[in-house]
């Protein structure tokens, strides 16, 4: 489960990343510049933080382990698909500020 983290800031950086060359106003250029700065900023510190401090690799370890206690990633998937769905609703905030700039493959996952 500790992946969660990660792919939380990764898709925070994508969804920056796809918007912003098809940003149209200044508004939405910094909007979606902003985010993808904040998914590259968390990932960077998560990694520090597992590469650096020996607590945080023992804590992901005992995550990881209990979570395979509890079966695959198939007994996840309400979680693994809840956590979609967050990640959906976290580029709705950057379409709402810049409709005019969602490319066409990011549109049409929204609608």
């Amino acid at each position: 489960e500790y992946g969660v983290s990660y792919a939380y800031g990764t898709a925070t950086f994508l969804s920056g990343i796809l918007v912003l060359p098809s940003a149209t106003t200044r508004i939405a250029t910094a909007h979606a510049a902003c985010l993808a700065l904040y998914g590259l900023r968390l990932n960077a510190f998560l990694l520090y933080r597992e590469l650096s401090i020996a607590r945080f690799r023992e804590f992901r370890d005992k995550i990881e382990a209990r979570a395979l206690e509890k079966g695959g990633r198939l007994s996840r998937a309400p979680f693994i698909a809840s956590c979609g769905l967050l990640y959906l609703g976290l580029a709705a905030p950057l379409m709402l500020t810049a409709p005019a700039s969602a490319p066409p493959a990011l549109a049409g996952a929204l609608v």
